[in-house]
């Protein structure tokens, strides 16, 4: 077991570099110090600096080249050259040492986005097609803009995607174009494309990183995922879906979380919220596989939906026929189901806005929450300031009280 400050053979610490480029701006000769420069737009901002790296010779030829044509030590925008190192933010590089020059490059194509999209790691088995198209035109948001925010958001999406069978909603075009839905493996698929075969279909798994981005790489905005695993019969989740009738009635579906935290709390039923993307919320209740059937989370659910249509009837409904509804919530207990689905958290959606299914802390839901904060351009910053809302939610398995949630659905 890792133990912090404890030095062991048996876990090895492995440095993860990246490689960024830049354009050299000038030299330092009383610490050999390089420092380089990017594109932020149309003004220069800082990379970082690096001394270690250079041969013998290339050191000599750089300093050559900035005798030759810099002035006191500084150059225009010229010779671009690519660093390995751990980090690069904020103007600084992170243990930076340097790997080669990039002749291939104009220093125009050293930009912040360059050095945002190397610093990410994609995989080198995924080939990545027409980054620039604009997936979101409201917003102007890009297919580059999309594989970004999955490479940095999939640590915490894949564990809710993995071993489950995807149903994807895909947008070759963008949002507002043709769209389709997905759940057959495509025989063109790469191999690391997982694949469930089930009676004469095969069915998509995502169960890795080059998975994920090769289906988002296809158009692919949506991850829907069932309430069980490929391979299970049994629910390994217990899902409320919390619909009002448009995002101007958003407020009912805070009412009713809360109401519903409330008789979980009373329960001892450990309970994680997030908004769908749309213009809802959707309460996750992780169970073990095995532990409840699906009649029995059925009768779970309808028992608490019950009781809130009993307490607020003019604010939710059960009614299935929307034209029946009007302006009440639906509380959808029957979308948890075999064979159904519900969206993945930290899923995009395709919302003009760039909405993502963003999970969140319990404490965030009040009156002033708006599914329209959450969006591919800022979740990531979210979960990398704040950490994961949904962080314990495959460990508090095995401490929910199923007995009491059986019994309570009678």
């Amino acid at each position: 077991m890792y133990q912090k400050g404890v030095r062991t053979r048996q876990w090895l610490k492995v440095k993860q570099w990246r490689s960024v480029s830049g354009f050299l701006t000038s030299f330092d000769p009383g610490n050999d110090y390089y420092k380089m420069e990017i594109w932020h737009g149309d003004k220069r901002v800082p990379l970082g600096s690096f001394k270690h790296g250079l041969t013998s010779e290339q050191a000599h030829t750089l300093e050559t080249f900035f005798k030759e044509n810099g002035t006191n030590w500084r150059l225009n925008p010229s010779v671009c050259a690519a660093i390995n190192c751990l980090m690069a933010e904020g103007g600084e590089m992170r243990e930076p040492v340097f790997h080669q020059f990039r002749f291939d490059l104009e220093h125009d194509d050293c930009t912040v986005s360059k050095r945002d999209w190397d610093l990410l790691l994609f995989p080198e088995d995924v080939e990545i097609t027409h980054p620039e198209k604009i997936l979101w035109p409201k917003r102007q948001w890009s297919k580059k803009d999309y594989l970004m925010y999955i490479r940095a958001i999939a640590p915490y999406m894949i564990p809710f995607i993995k071993n489950k069978k995807l149903t994807l909603i895909r947008y070759p075009h963008g949002v507002g174009d043709e769209s389709f839905f997905q759940k057959h493996r495509a025989e063109h698929s790469p191999n690391y494309v997982g694949a469930w075969k089930e009676n004469d279909e095969t069915f998509i798994v995502s169960n890795e990183l080059s998975s994920l981005i090769w289906l988002s790489n296809q158009g692919a905005l949506e991850f829907h995922i069932p309430f069980q695993k490929a391979a299970a019969k049994d629910p390994d989740e217990i899902v409320f879906d919390l619909d009002p009738p448009d995002r101007d009635e958003f407020h009912l579906s805070i009412i009713a979380a809360k109401l519903l935290k409330h008789l979980l709390d009373q329960l001892n039923v450990h309970g994680f919220i997030k908004t769908s993307g749309n213009k809802g919320m959707q309460l996750h209740i992780p169970i073990t596989e095995g532990s409840m059937s699906y009649e029995e989370t059925r009768k779970f659910t309808k028992s608490l939906v019950d009781l809130l249509v009993k307490e607020s009837p003019d604010l939710f409904t059960i009614e299935r026929l929307k034209k029946n509804r009007g302006q009440r919530l639906y509380l959808d207990y029957v979308q948890h189901a075999e064979g159904k689905t519900i969206i993945s958290p930290y899923s995009a959606r395709a919302t003009s806005e760039g909405t993502v299914a963003t999970p969140l802390f319990w404490h965030e839901i009040t009156e002033d929450l708006n599914p329209e904060d959450f969006t591919i351009k800022n979740v990531m910053q979210r979960v990398q300031e704040f950490g994961c809302p949904f962080q314990d939610y495959h460990k508090v398995r095995e401490s929910q009280p199923i007995d009491v949630m059986k019994q309570l659905g009678g």
